[in-house]
């Protein structure tokens, strides 16, 4: 579960590329089919990040 944490601490602090990573990982070991909105959540923020970094 240490990766599941991990992964949450990185999507709270907006580092959504690495917490997709995380949650690959943990999907690897639990299931993916627990992590695949997470993981979808996290590509749709870091998305919308960067639209944000481009429009500046």
């Amino acid at each position: 579960m240490e990766l599941v944490r991990q992964a949450h601490t990185e999507f709270s602090d907006s580092r959504f590329a690495e917490a997709v990573e995380l949650y690959q990982k943990a999907g690897n070991v639990f299931g993916h089919t627990f992590f695949k909105a997470n993981i979808s959540l996290c590509k749709r923020r870091f998305e919308d990040e960067q639209n944000r970094r481009y429009q500046l």
